[in-house]
């Protein structure tokens, strides 16, 4: 059920490991994770870690999780800025 992974992920990002695969692919899921535990960010879908604003989220609140994004985003001034700030 969405609203119960949306208030477990809420509380814990790490919850996302728990959850149905196809919350990894839930956009509004995955930047709650995230924006609670950045490293959630190891978890999600390969299309959300092309997401720019999923992977900014994630390294504002974690800047090590930009790791997990894609090639491409490691290469953003924003999304480096965020995770460096």
């Amino acid at each position: 059920d969405h609203d119960v992974v949306f208030a477990a992920v809420a509380q814990n990002g790490g919850a996302l490991w728990y959850a149905h695969r196809r919350f990894i692919r839930d956009r509004d899921v995955v930047l709650v994770a995230v924006s609670q535990d950045g490293y959630a960010l190891r978890l999600v879908d390969e299309s959300l870690r092309r997401d720019r604003n999923v992977v900014k989220a994630a390294v504002t609140r974690c800047g090590d999780a930009l790791e997990f994004a894609n090639n491409s985003l490691k290469r953003d001034r924003v999304v480096v800025f965020a995770a460096v700030a």
